[in-house]
C-alpha cells in the first residue's frame, strides 16, 4: 500500500489567492510525531503563517495548560479549542462546559469497575488515578511538560471536570469501545492508548464555531488540517 500523501504545488493552488484566511489545525498526529513531539521546521511554518497575516486556530484533545505551553514554544498567537471542545481560548478569554458531578461518578465507577486507568481534566489541571494500573507512555510527552497529579478520581469527581479520559493498552480499550460508546455519547478514540468523554453535545467543532463566530470567520474561507477523524 502506498501511504504517501500527493505534494500541492505551491504556485498553483486549487483556491484563490486571498484563501485561507484562517487554519484550524489538530495537535497530536497532526503537528507532532507519534510521541507527540513536534519538530522545529513544524513550528517554523506555523510562524511564516502567522506572519502572512493567516490566523491560527488550535483544535485540540490537550488541556487548556498544554496547549499554552505549546503556544509559547510555537510563538504564535493562536486561538485555542482545547479538551475535545470543552474549553475554548480567543483574545485572553478562557470559556469552559463541564460535565455534570452525577456523570463524572458514572465514568469513574464504569472505569475502575472494568480495570481503566481514569484522568479527569480541569480547565488547567489534569488528575490521574491514585490506583491507575497502567500509565500511557505519551502521557507525558502530550502534556508538554505540565505536571500531573495523582489522587483520588472519586473524590475530584466533585469538582469542575471538563473532561474524562479512559487509559489503557490498546485490547483492554477495544473490548471495551463499543459499551463505552453507547454509555457515554460524543466519545473520542484520538489514539488506541486513550477514550476521551467530552461533556454532552461538546466536540471540537462546537469549539471552533464559537471561535469563528467571535472572530466573524468564514468557515468556507478556512482550511481544517487533521489525522484520523479530524
Amino acid at each position: 500500500m502506498d501511504n504517501s500523501a500527493a505534494l500541492l504545488d505551491l504556485t498553483n493552488l486549487p483556491w484563490d489567492s486571498s484563501l485561507p484566511t484562517h487554519i484550524i489545525f489538530d495537535v497530536d498526529g497532526t503537528l507532532t510525531d507519534q510521541e507527540s513531539r513536534t519538530s522545529p521546521q513544524t513550528f517554523q511554518a506555523l510562524r511564516d503563517l502567522t506572519a502572512a497575516g493567516i490566523k491560527i486556530i488550535l483544535a485540540t484533545g490537550r488541556t487548556f495548560g498544554s496547549s499554552d505551553i505549546f503556544l509559547k514554544k510555537a510563538k504564535i498567537p493562536a486561538k485555542l479549542v482545547c479538551a475535545g471542545g470543552a474549553v475554548t481560548w480567543n483574545n485572553g478569554k478562557i470559556a469552559a462546559t463541564y460535565h455534570p458531578q452525577s456523570a463524572v461518578k458514572t465514568a469513574v465507577e464504569y472505569g475502575k469497575s472494568h480495570g481503566i486507568t481514569l484522568r479527569l481534566e480541569s480547565v488547567d489541571t489534569l488528575l490521574l488515578d491514585e490506583d491507575a494500573p497502567y500509565i500511557p507512555p505519551l502521557l507525558r510527552t502530550a502534556s508538554e511538560g505540565m505536571p500531573i497529579a495523582r489522587g483520588d478520581v472519586y473524590k475530584a469527581a466533585e469538582e469542575k471536570t471538563v473532561k474524562v479520559t479512559f487509559c489503557g493498552r490498546k485490547e483492554l480499550l477495544d473490548n471495551c469501545w463499543e459499551e463505552i460508546t453507547e454509555r457515554f455519547p460524543g466519545t473520542v478514540r484520538g489514539h488506541a492508548s486513550f477514550i476521551d468523554v467530552p461533556p454532552v453535545g461538546i466536540s471540537k467543532w462546537t469549539g471552533i464555531q464559537k471561535i469563528l463566530q467571535e472572530e466573524q470567520l468564514d468557515p468556507a474561507e478556512g482550511l481544517g488540517v487533521g489525522d484520523s477523524g479530524n
